[in-house]
């Protein structure tokens, strides 16, 4: 929208030409009728789409000024600020000027402008510029670098659109919104800017699933708060791809969770790359996919989704037609090396399988304890505790090999010695556990945190809050932890801790990214988190350093040990997987295995997107074989 001011005052100057002593005729070709000027009456149009009176003054900004409705020549501008004179110019109809908050300091400000427009009388005063409308104007801004502070801050689906929604405290109006938002599986990443402080939700039109990292930040001037942040992960429905009692290949879908307003679907089969024509997508559907040149034993589906004008944000599934599971879908896992096992997690149970032949072996209900998704699962090293988060904090430790084993926390009162704001706790991730009882985990209370904790003593070792907290990596015995933290400069950087009784002290720097410590318990390995770090070029390593050897300074880097490049075309994942001591680099159709004992590759393991460990080779739907 344009502001318009109204004019306040409107003076006219005439410069009268008076000859005397002679007598001048001129030729009648040279005679020219003038227009003695008239009144006008003019609008202030200011080309600045947040633009009011006051104005709040953010960041250095450049003003057009325009007369509406007049189309004289402008012929200057003055600007003032009390008795400083800003510098101006004109062009095409209008007067521009800069004015920079650091130079006009924090305070309310008012801005005198006087502008100069020809009369077009035709008069000789008027043809040499000394006739001419003088028109005054002003108008007030402020700046104030007092940051903002808000109440809470959620998101979620709202009638099929992800939803970001928050409270603020009071109504300042110097600042405005930012909405940062990038995708874990793709290099895809938008900003989009709020004007208006007064707003309090925003919806992401474009979100049709995936993995999806968000941020919203009051930016004004001098400061920059963020308000929320967080992770959303949602497949855009449930999609299987089995054959049906005639032997065809059918996707089916159902469940979708997205409002269908503009939804546009793709999908090929075989090896024909990505969809190139589109149809409307509905919540359910179910279509034949088979091909005459697709291999029957092997068939490949690709779907791409995505809302018309939001291209950039399709979701790409990958689909396979594999055996008919052999265990039951699973949302969190956890390997058992020693002990030969596999246990998964469910939104309402954990199961336990005997790796040999996969058998069932046990089961144990998390809706009895009161553990809700979404779900994350981690196991100690030594494979004698394991450990079940729940959304709101709800932990069950339990024995994996004696599952009815088990004691119930909850991180919000192991929290509590901690300080943390008053706002409801969600969103739990846990890291990892070391054989002492220490567990690493992340979670959203008011503002992200990452945290090391002790269940059993109410403890907490060490916290972080900011921009991204992602659990941090701990060491078997917890005497090192590893996390990914933003610096001043909101850079990321990977830090190093060492335990000094019960607190956690710099030790040195790595590679920000995900991390884990090696079961040598002599070396730490720093790897990407896609999404968030890339090295040059889209050239991303796993770095491997020495934990025996301390800077003499902690912010400096640790010893690098061994390094290995991952090559184009970037992948779609990275893990590091402890049962077997190997990261995992997943693409479209295949996945690669490096032995982080040397950081050379070792293994390719056909098929899309898999999971492995332990030297199996594990699908979300209910999969599992061993890897020859």
């Amino acid at each position: 929208m344009k502001l318009i001011f109204k004019e306040r005052g409107l003076y006219l100057s005439l410069v009268l030409l008076a000859l005397f002593g002679c007598k001048f005729e001129p030729f009648e070709e040279y005679e020219v009728e003038i227009t003695p000027p008239q009144p006008i009456s003019v609008t202030f149009t200011v080309d600045e789409p947040a633009l009011k009176d006051p104005y709040y003054l953010m960041q250095s900004t450049q003003f057009f000024i325009r007369l509406g409705g007049l189309e004289n020549r402008m012929v200057a501008g003055e600007i003032k600020q009390g008795h400083h004179l800003i510098p101006s110019g004109v062009s095409n109809m209008a007067v521009m000027f800069t004015l920079d908050p650091a130079k006009l300091g924090n305070g309310t400000h008012t801005l005198d402008m006087v502008l100069y427009a020809s009369t077009n009388s035709g008069s000789l005063a008027d043809r040499v510029g000394e006739e001419y409308y003088v028109i005054n104007q002003t108008f007030t801004v402020v700046v104030d670098s007092t940051p903002p502070t808000f109440r809470s801050f959620r998101a979620g689906m709202e009638n099929g659109y992800l939803t970001l929604r928050w409270d603020r405290n009071h109504p300042r109006e110097n600042f405005i919104y930012k909405v940062k938002r990038s995708y874990s599986d793709t290099w895809f990443h938008q900003d989009t800017l709020l004007g208006s402080s007064k707003e309090n939700h925003y919806i992401d039109p474009g979100y049709v699933g995936g993995k999806m990292n968000f941020q919203v930040i009051a930016q004004g001037f001098g400061f920059e708060v963020v308000v929320g942040s967080g992770e959303i992960s949602m497949a855009p429905a449930d999609f299987v791809l089995r054959r049906d009692s005639e032997g065809i290949a059918r996707l089916r879908w159902s469940a979708s969770a997205l409002n269908p307003q503009g939804l546009q679907m793709g999908w090929t089969s075989g090896h024909q790359g990505r969809p190139t024509s589109w149809t409307p997508f509905t919540g359910a559907g179910d279509i034949a996919v088979d091909e005459t040149d697709m291999d029957p034993s092997n068939i490949y589906v690709y779907v791409d989704i995505f809302r018309r004008g939001y291209y950039a944000q399709r979701v790409q599934t990958d689909l396979m037609l594999t055996p008919n599971g052999n265990i039951h879908p699973f949302k969190a896992y956890a390997m058992m090396k020693e002990g030969h096992k596999l246990i998964i997690a469910t939104d309402k149970k954990l199961y336990r399988y005997n790796l040999d032949g996969f058998v069932l072996e046990d089961s144990l209900s998390l809706e009895e304890k009161g553990i809700t998704p979404p779900l994350s699962m981690v196991i100690q090293p030594d494979e004698s505790r394991a450990y079940v988060s729940g959304d709101r904090g709800q932990i069950l430790r339990f024995n994996p090999l004696h599952m009815q084993e088990g004691t119930l926390f909850s991180l919000e009162t192991a929290t509590q010695g901690a300080s943390l704001p008053s706002a409801a706790l969600a969103a739990t991730t846990l890291g990892n556990a070391s054989n002492s009882g220490l567990l690493t985990v992340a979670f959203w209370k008011g503002k992200p945190f990452s945290m090391v904790v002790n269940l059993e003593k109410l403890q907490v070792l060490w916290q972080y809050t900011g921009a991204n907290a992602y659990p941090p990596a701990i060491s078997e015995d917890g005497n090192f932890i590893a996390a990914e933290i933003t610096t001043g400069e909101s850079k990321q950087m990977g830090m190093v801790y060492k335990r000094n009784l019960d607190e956690y002290r710099s030790f040195g720097t790595i590679d920000p990214g995900k991390h884990a410590f090696l079961p040598t318990g002599r070396e730490v390995l720093s790897y990407p988190r896609l999404g968030e770090y890339t090295g040059e070029r889209g050239v991303v390593y796993a770095r491997v350093y020495n934990l025996q050897r301390a800077p003499q300074d902690a912010s400096k880097s640790l010893e690098e040990l061994r390094n290995n490049q991952f090559a184009n075309p970037t992948p779609r994942g990275i893990d590091y997987d402890l049962a077997s001591n190997t990261i995992s680099i997943r693409y479209q159709f295949l996945t690669f295995t490096m032995n982080a004992a040397n950081l050379e590759y070792e293994n390719t393991v056909n098929g899309p997107l898999l999971i492995i460990s332990n030297n199996h080779a594990l699908r979300s739907y209910g999969h599992i074989e061993a890897i020859p």
